[in-house]
């Protein structure tokens, strides 16, 4: 009878220990699939997110993007006036530099001037004078040699 009743009791824990253990594995299921949801909600959140961030990105990107464009329009904008404007300066430079040099080489002499070259125009004239006289007393005393060695 004893060990009847030590079966007995034994029995009773071995069925007790099997709820335990049947309780237990039943909230170990419970748990995982508790678990595994938060995993995907998590997941979920982590692509939400993911996605939401690179569109955020793509949009500053695009605004950046734009606003460098628009910059650089500006700038060749800003640049092709500045050059137009040059052109302009330069084209009104040279023109006053033709009419400068058409005032300079189109200048009335100067008296002194005038004067100088009237005496320089005499004393050439002077000169040539002395030349040809020169030049025909030599051809006389050549003529006058020539006579003398034939006679």
């Amino acid at each position: 009878e004893e060990e009847h009743r030590t079966t007995q009791r034994l029995k009773k824990q071995l069925q007790d220990a099997q709820a335990t253990v049947s309780s237990l594995e039943d909230r170990i299921k419970a748990l995982q699939q508790s678990h595994e949801e938060a995993m995907r909600k998590k997941e979920e959140a982590f692509a939400k997110e993911k996605r939401t961030l690179k569109e955020q990105h793509k949009t500053g990107m695009e605004r950046l993007l734009q606003s460098q464009i628009q910059e650089t329009t500006g700038l060749k904008e800003q640049f092709d006036r500045t050059r137009q404007l040059q052109d302009m300066q330069m084209q009104m430079l040279q023109e006053r530099l033709r009419e400068l040099q058409d005032l300079y080489d189109n200048r009335p002499s100067r008296p002194e001037d005038i004067e100088r070259i009237a005496s320089l125009e005499t004393d050439v004239a002077q000169q040539e004078a002395v030349i040809k006289r020169l030049n025909e007393e030599m051809q006389f005393y050549k003529l006058e040699l020539h006579n003398r060695e034939n006679n």
